[in-house]
């Protein structure tokens, strides 16, 4: 069946020091029905990773956005986000999951930071200078809560260079992602109690990349 939520949400925009300065403000409350969740069980001797409506639960938290320009060149931005959910109730006859289970890829605390400085090369080209790091706390991959698919908080770093002349008509942009190489777990399914195996879905490694960009 399908899976409702209502959200409430209020915020706040605003800008300082003659628009050199912006701060965002959002908190929200969402009340899930029906929730949509997929887990490994076995039917008669047999292996299923099934998808069935198995809870209600609420979802509560903020936002906090800051974006600064310190110098003409220099603009710095940065956010945090907390979050708290709970099941409120788990329909009967389900495996693995209980009221003091937590939803899966809900990390209670996010954290971004970037960082982006542009300079001249004469009057034809400019330079763009853009890092960039991400991080989130421990989360649970799969749907019931496996020790073996929790995913410790980590961070991601990225950054690139850019070159592209003043009229902007092209750029050629190097950069790379997950530049530490984190391992890290994107989703998961256990089947220790049927199947006895574990299903994990890893990140992409550290990669570089090479870009051209035309506007035409």
């Amino acid at each position: 069946d399908p899976e409702y939520v209502t959200t409430y949400e209020a915020g706040l925009k605003s800008e300082w020091f003659g628009n050199r300065m912006r701060a965002n403000l959002a908190i929200y409350y969402s009340d899930y029905k029906d929730i949509q969740l997929t887990a490994v069980t076995a039917v008669n001797g047999a292996i299923y990773a099934v998808t069935q409506n198995v809870a209600e639960a609420t979802i509560k938290g903020g936002e906090l956005e800051l974006e600064a320009m310190p110098l003409e060149a220099l603009t710095l931005s940065a956010s945090v986000g907390l979050l708290d959910n709970k099941f409120d109730k788990v329909a009967a006859g389900t495996q693995g999951i209980s009221e003091r289970s937590q939803l899966p890829l809900a990390p209670d605390t996010t954290f971004t930071f970037g960082a982006r400085y542009e300079a001249s090369l004469g009057d034809a080209y400019r330079l763009v200078l853009r890092g960039d790091y991400a991080y989130r706390s421990d989360v649970f991959t799969d749907v019931v809560n496996s020790p073996i698919l929790e995913q410790q908080g980590f961070g991601l770093t990225s950054a690139s260079i850019t070159l592209q002349p003043t009229s902007g008509q092209w750029a050629v942009i190097l950069g790379g992602t997950n530049l530490t190489d984190e391992e890290y777990f994107m989703s998961g399914v256990s089947g220790l109690a049927s199947t006895g195996t574990v299903d994990a879905h890893y990140g992409r490694p550290r990669e570089w990349f090479l870009n051209l960009k035309l506007d035409f």
